[in-house]
C-alpha cells in the first residue's frame, strides 16, 4: 500500500503533541512489508522527519486557504497536477485538515479535537476559518480516525451524517520509557519539590487558573510550579508578579525527551487543567513514569486517565489547589502511582499504528473520479 500524506505538522515549531501521535504512528506503518509513505512538503521540515518514508515536494502548494483565494487555488493545483507526477498512491491522509492534491483518491481524516466547535471563546486561533476548513475535510473524507470516543462524541454531534465513517484510535502512552534512564536535566534550584506544568498555556490551556491556584490557601506549603514550554511572554511575567507569584514558579524551556523524563520523574505531581482537550497525552505521560496526577474533571481525562488522577473542576482555584495538596498526600500519591502504571497498559503505539492501517485498508478502491478539491 502507498500512502501519500501531508507533511505540514512538521513544518513548525508547535503542534508537538501532534507531530508526538505522527511520528510515532508512521515511523511504525514505515516498516510493515505491504507500506510505504510518502511525505509531502512545501517547504523545509522544522523537526525532525519519521524514519523509513520519503519526501516529495509540493512547493507551490498552499495547504490552507481562506474563502477568498479557494477558486484560484482550485486552478492552480489542477495545473500543478497535471505537470506533477505524485508517486502512485492508494490514499491520501491529512495530518492537519488538508485536502488531497490528487483529487481522485480516497481521503483520510485524523480529526485531533473539536475544541474550534464547542469552546470557540478559549480557542486561540480564529475559530471561524479553522472551523470551514475542516469542515470541508470532513464531508469529503473516505473514513475519519478520532482520538479519543469524546472526540468522537463531539464530531458526530455535529455532524451526524459522517458517524458510519467515524473510527477511535487511541494514542500510545509509552513513548517517554523508551529514553535513557539519568540524563540530567537542569532542575529548579533549591530542594523545595515542585509540581509540574507541561505544554501550551494560552486559551483553552488554562494556565491562568494555575497561576490562581499557587495564591490560594490550600496550596501545599513549600511546593512550587516547574513550567515546561515556550518561554513566558511580557504579558505571562506582568501576571505572575502581579499574583505576587514570581519567585514560586521556576520556567523550565523547552526541553529534549530525556530531558522531560527526568524533569517528570523528579516532580512530585503533575496538574493538567485545560478546558477541553482531544486527548491528553500529558497525563499518560506522568502515569508511564510513575507521576501522581491531577487533572480537570472532564469526559476525555476520565478516558484516558481512568481512576488513576485526582479531579478538579477547571475553573475553580481553590479546588486545583486542593486537588494539588491531595495529590502530594503520600497515601493519595502511592495509590495514584499505582493505579497510574496500570492505567497506561490499555495504549499502545503499536496498536495505534496497526488499527490505523487498518483504517487505511477500508478505504482502498474507494477513490472518487468526480471528486473536487
Amino acid at each position: 500500500m502507498q500512502a501519500l500524506i501531508d507533511g505540514i505538522v512538521f513544518q513548525n515549531t508547535y503542534q508537538k503533541g501532534i507531530q508526538r501521535y505522527w511520528r510515532e504512528v508512521v515511523t511504525r506503518i514505515a516498516t510493515y512489508n505491504d507500506a510505504h509513505i510518502s511525505l509531502l512538503m512545501n517547504r523545509e521540515p522544522a523537526v525532525a522527519l519519521p524514519p523509513g518514508t520519503e519526501t516529495v515536494d509540493h512547493s507551490d502548494w498552499e495547504w490552507h486557504a481562506s474563502d477568498g483565494k479557494i477558486k484560484r487555488l482550485m486552478r492552480k493545483t489542477r495545473r500543478s497536477i497535471r505537470r506533477k507526477r505524485f508517486p502512485s498512491s492508494d490514499l491520501f491522509h491529512s495530518t492537519y485538515y488538508t485536502r488531497s492534491p490528487v483529487p481522485t483518491l480516497p481521503e483520510v481524516l485524523t480529526v485531533h479535537d473539536m475544541i474550534p466547535e464547542t469552546v470557540p471563546h478559549f480557542f486561540w486561533g480564529d475559530a471561524d476559518v479553522e472551523i470551514a476548513i475542516k469542515r470541508g475535510c470532513i464531508e469529503a473524507a473516505a473514513a475519519i480516525i478520532t482520538i479519543s470516543s469524546a472526540t468522537r462524541d463531539d464530531l458526530v454531534r455535529i455532524y451526524p451524517d459522517v458517524a458510519e465513517r467515524v473510527t477511535v484510535v487511541h494514542h500510545g502512552a509509552e513513548h517517554l520509557l523508551a529514553n535513557p534512564v539519568g540524563i540530567q536535566a537542569d532542575l529548579p534550584d533549591g530542594k523545595e519539590p515542585y509540581i509540574l506544568f507541561v505544554g501550551d498555556r494560552a486559551g483553552y490551556k488554562n494556565f491562568a487558573i494555575m497561576m490562581d491556584s499557587l495564591q490560594e490557601s490550600a496550596w501545599p506549603k513549600g511546593f512550587r510550579l516547574a513550567v515546561v514550554g515556550r518561554p513566558f511572554s511580557e504579558a505571562e511575567k506582568t501576571a505572575l508578579r502581579y499574583r505576587g507569584i514570581a519567585s514560586r514558579v521556576v520556567h523550565m524551556g523547552r526541553v529534549s525527551d530525556q530531558e522531560l523524563r527526568d524533569i517528570y520523574c523528579r516532580s512530585s505531581g503533575f496538574v493538567f487543567p485545560s478546558v477541553a482537550e482531544g486527548f491528553g497525552f500529558p497525563i499518560l505521560e506522568a502515569q508511564s513514569l510513575g507521576v501522581p496526577v491531577a487533572a480537570s474533571d472532564i469526559p476525555v481525562f476520565h478516558e484516558v486517565g481512568g481512576n488513576a488522577f485526582v479531579p478538579f473542576p477547571p475553573l475553580d482555584s481553590g479546588k486545583l489547589a486542593k486537588a494539588v495538596a491531595h495529590l502530594v498526600e503520600p497515601t493519595t500519591r502511592d495509590l495514584l502511582t499505582l493505579n497510574g502504571i496500570e492505567n497506561t497498559k490499555r495504549f499502545s503505539w503499536e496498536r495505534c499504528a496497526e488499527e490505523t492501517f487498518k483504517v487505511w485498508k477500508s478505504c482502498l478502491g474507494r477513490g472518487d473520479s468526480k471528486k473536487v478539491i
